[in-house]
């Protein structure tokens, strides 16, 4: 693990040859698995941070960009990543978040969240979710890949979505 890490150039360096760096507070965990020729290592990089540290950048999300007294980014730049961006397409997906399902279709987040909700679903299993209309944060911190890669439960089991269901139906 190395600390203090400045730049992205150093950071690859050091990631090489560990199985985490820190690049300024957050934690770039480097997972290798063979590829499906096993002659290749296939890297995948994700950032990680506590509940804390995404409850405060998802609630400046939430206010449209502002947080702790500094403006972080202008208000259209926040609907713009947040808003269905191909609904015509059928495609629920914003330009930077994900967004709740199409009528009744597939999707990351309960049917009772409100249109203007948007979130992130990661690899691990971990949720955020934020919804303006209810000025809900929904965070879900979780190590999916245990005991490995192959454990889907946290999906087949719909853990996630029924929590927030959960939630949804407290506030109402």
């Amino acid at each position: 693990v190395g600390f203090g890490i400045k730049d992205a150039q150093t950071a690859k360096q050091v990631g090489e040859n560990a199985d985490a760096v820190i690049v300024g507070s957050a934690l770039v965990s480097i997972v290798e698995e063979l590829s499906s020729d096993r002659d290749k290592m296939v890297t995948k990089v994700g950032l990680f941070a506590n509940a804390n540290d995404l409850a405060k950048m998802m609630q400046m999300y939430l206010n449209g960009g502002y947080y702790g007294g500094y403006r972080y980014f202008q208000e259209p730049t926040i609907e713009s990543f947040s808003e269905c961006a191909f609904c015509e397409l059928q495609n629920r997906r914003g330009l930077g978040f994900d967004r709740k399902q199409l009528e009744d279709g597939p999707g990351p987040s309960c049917s009772c969240a409100s249109e203007q909700s948007f979130g992130h679903t990661g690899f691990t299993g971990t949720m955020v979710w934020m919804d303006p209309e209810e000025q809900l944060l929904y965070i879900f911190l979780s190590n999916r890949t245990f005991p490995d890669a192959e454990n889907w439960k946290l999906s087949k089991m719909d853990v996630r979505t029924n929590i927030q269901e959960y939630i949804y139906d407290a506030l109402n």
